[in-house]
């Protein structure tokens, strides 16, 4: 029951995240922001992408992911497929299953099996935020307001090389 609230969660927006921004964020003030505002907009608030590319990080997870992408699996073909123990599979597909990227079900004839597979309305979700972060358009000129970069570019006097020469030459005195 937990997995399938978390799930949801992923997918719902979060009105209290959202309000939490900064307003500039919020209006629309930065391109930079707008990589933000797509992704708490789409029902999906920072933290919990980078919860998802936190398990899909892992090797292993990543692994799963791929391989649940081409249908539905029980655990023993994952393993199989994977070259894993069950148990290790099924800890891997619990982390999968908390952030709601990945959901079970069970045989209506023989409720043993369990067979897991992607969900769509989350990759959905995915999709649209970190489309979003890695758009370059979204991308803002922002110059820094502290260190050499943001002092104004100070154009210094160049000295000619006729007046370089009249200062290291020395010339006879009272000749």
């Amino acid at each position: 029951m937990r997995d399938r609230e978390s799930a949801a969660t992923l997918r719902e927006p979060d009105a209290r995240l959202a309000a939490a921004q900064p307003r500039r964020a919020r209006d629309g003030a930065s391109a930079r922001g707008a990589a933000l505002r797509a992704v708490t907009q789409m029902g999906a608030p920072v933290e919990r992408v980078a919860a998802a590319l936190r398990a899909l990080a892992d090797p292993t997870r990543f692994r799963l992911y791929l391989t649940l992408r081409r249908g539905e699996a029980c655990v023993c073909e994952l393993a199989e497929e994977l070259g894993l123990a069950e148990n290790l599979v099924s800890h891997h597909l619990k982390a999968l299953r908390r952030i709601g990227l990945v959901y079970d079900r069970r045989d209506p004839t023989d409720a043993r099996w369990v067979y897991y597979q992607l969900d769509a309305a989350t990759l959905t979700t995915l999709f649209a935020a970190l489309g979003a972060l890695f758009d370059p358009q979204t991308l803002g000129t922002r110059l820094p307001t502290c260190g050499p970069a943001a002092a104004p570019q100070l154009v210094m006097p160049t000295r000619t090389p006729t007046a370089a020469r009249s200062h290291d030459v020395d010339e006879p005195h009272g000749e």
